[in-house]
């Protein structure tokens, strides 16, 4: 079996790890208060938003990730979804600070696909910024013309990127709340936000990621046996958080962006895609509950991406995330 990263996608994964780690090797040289009370916080209006500083709370938490991507042309499509995708956690909070520690669930033994998914938020004042490192092994394939999916466990995929989130009316609306639980949003309201990020992300396979079987389907630009892109994109949309009677709320986003990409792919030809667009769309619904002593929050993010590989050919990427967490207060 042929190793699954590339030097390139190595080398991002030893240097996203590093910037993650940095950090905590700070923080084993200076006194760990002092530290948690240097790191950058929300600037908020006490009338909305109740941060509850100074309060530690332990919370435990079930995930469900989803890192899919579909191949298309204009008559048929195939999904490849990995399995074993589900994972528990414990993790704590005080402000600024939250961790969480997951360990994912082999549900799958056979034809197991294997992942690395490492995602990090900081909320400092009014900008949410955000980086993602995520390195997928083994896909189901599946359509609508084939019996039943078949494994691949030679297709890997990774995607490393960051984003920042001006959220312009920041200081009267938690994002906390509804991203991890803990601060409360006392009154109702809402903000647009405006931002950009930058990514790279490819796939690589052993041979044509088709099946033999669906090969008569596509044309054979679409043959891919690997690909490398990088993105650039602008975001903009509005996000809300209602206030429910008895300590419950939810929350909606709709982001939509546009965004410039580069991308070569490898199929019977190697050849570099003609039209730049990408379009995306990040939203994301959630629902909790929070009062003195304990807080819970169940929500669903979700990104889908499409462009064009020219030959009638599209790649549309599905990036997701459910969370239910439960947390207490001490």
């Amino acid at each position: 079996m042929v190793s699954r990263l590339t030097p390139l996608s190595g080398f991002i994964r030893f240097l996203f790890c590093a910037l993650m780690l940095a950090p905590l090797m700070l923080a084993l040289s200076q006194n760990p208060k002092e530290l948690i009370e240097s790191l950058p916080t929300q600037e908020v209006d006490t009338s909305y938003v109740n941060l509850d500083q100074g309060r530690l709370s332990i919370r435990t938490f079930i995930v469900f990730k989803n890192q899919s991507f579909r191949l298309l042309n204009n008559d048929y499509g195939l999904k490849y979804a990995p399995n074993n995708r589900f994972g528990v956690g414990v993790g704590f909070a005080y402000y600024p600070l939250l961790l969480d520690f997951a360990l994912n669930l082999k549900l799958v033994k056979e034809n197991a696909s294997t992942r690395m998914d490492l995602q990090g938020q900081l909320l400092a004042k009014k900008t949410l910024f955000s980086a993602h490192l995520q390195n997928y092994n083994g896909f189901n394939v599946s359509g609508s013309n084939m019996s039943e999916s078949l494994f691949r466990p030679d297709i890997s995929t990774y995607a490393v990127g960051g984003a920042a989130l001006r959220v312009f009316n920041a200081e009267k609306v938690s994002l906390r709340s509804v991203l991890s639980g803990g601060a409360e949003q006392k009154r109702s309201m809402g903000s647009f936000a405006m931002g950009g990020g930058i990514s790279f992300n490819g796939m690589k396979a052993d041979s044509s990621i088709i099946p033999t079987s669906q090969q008569g389907y596509f044309n054979e630009q679409a043959r891919i046996t690997k690909t490398f892109g990088f993105t650039a994109s602008i975001q903009g949309g509005y996000a809300g958080v209602l206030v429910l009677p008895r300590g419950f709320f939810a929350y909606g986003s709709v982001i939509p962006g546009i965004g410039l990409s580069i991308k070569k792919i490898n199929s019977s030809e190697t050849y570099f895609p003609k039209n730049p667009l990408s379009m995306q769309i990040d939203f994301q619904f959630s629902v909790g509950y929070n009062d003195s002593k304990i807080y819970s929050t169940i929500g669903w993010v979700n990104n889908v991406s499409g462009s064009s590989l020219d030959f009638g050919n599209r790649i549309r990427g599905n990036t997701g995330r459910l969370k239910w967490v439960v947390g207490f207060k001490l």
